[in-house]
């Protein structure tokens, strides 16, 4: 179990209950793509237990559950926590139906996710509750930036890669777009802690080596983001570099949405 940084933000501590084994990995797999790890508990009981012995920014909470349902660890948390450390709290149910969501909002839950919850999803739940950056750049570098609007994808480099793999290139392919999952998902985070440690060798190679990744899966977007953001550390411009790492970390997020559906695992 670790405690994890989201780009550009303060730590993000989150916390998983789902007991279902499957559904565990799935939800900590998504986690770790969108740059974060989060600590798990089996159960409503685990997790009424987990909350009290740390505080917590985020909690995933399966409505579903033996011993202590979601919606009953729900309601203990916001009456049992103090207001200092009372957490966000995402439903999860697999079972949606007309009213779930105004029971689980009376339970005292912020957010509502149906199963199986899409990375875009989660990627967006998780956005509304994000602490603010660190740094806040200046006016000018909140312009819009012309590199929105490039697309997120480009089928072609991807078709390329299959060509070139030969025999076996769907299961080859597979493989490597797993290994971009990990490999990035592993790497995101350590942008922000790079600049916040001023390790701004390391977070231009980062950037490098995330850009370089973009260009052989085809993420026209994040390929420019990264590139933009090698160059402007390499110019000592940190404060834009702070800006540019959250949009890097949300355009991976959309990155992987595209290459799940075109490359299943």
């Amino acid at each position: 179990m670790s405690i994890r940084l989201e780009p550009g933000s303060p730590p993000l501590r989150i916390l998983v209950v789902e007991d279902n084994p499957i559904n565990q990995q799935l939800a900590l797999r998504m986690l770790k793509r969108l740059g974060y790890q989060a600590d798990l508990a089996v159960d409503g009981i685990e997790g009424l237990a987990a909350v009290h012995a740390r505080p917590y920014d985020l909690v995933l909470m399966d409505v579903q559950m033996p011993k202590l349902d979601g919606l009953v660890t729900s309601q203990r948390i916001r009456a049992e926590l103090p207001p200092e450390r009372q957490p966000h709290i995402i439903a999860l149910t697999a079972n949606a139906a007309p009213g779930d969501h105004e029971r689980c909002l009376a339970a005292g839950m912020d957010d509502y996710l149906s199963k199986p919850v899409s990375l875009a999803a989660l990627a967006q739940a998780l956005s509304k509750f994000q602490p603010a950056p660190v740094v806040v750049p200046p006016p000018a570098l909140l312009t819009p930036s012309p590199l929105v609007a490039l697309p997120t994808w480009d089928p072609a480099p991807l078709r390329r890669l299959a060509e070139n793999l030969g025999p076996n290139a769907d299961m080859l392919l597979r493989e490597l777009v797993n290994s971009f999952y990990d490999e990035a998902g592993q790497m995101l985070p350590k942008l922000a802690t790079s600049l916040a440690s001023g390790a701004v060798t390391d977070l231009r190679r980062y950037a490098h080596t995330l850009k370089s990744h973009g260009a052989t899966f085809g993420g026209l977007a994040f390929e420019a983001l990264c590139r933009e953001l090698e160059r402007v550390t390499l110019a000592g411009n940190l404060e834009q570099a702070a800006q540019l790492i959250p949009r890097v970390e949300a355009e991976f997020a959309q990155l992987c949405v595209v290459l799940r559906n075109t490359v299943p695992s």
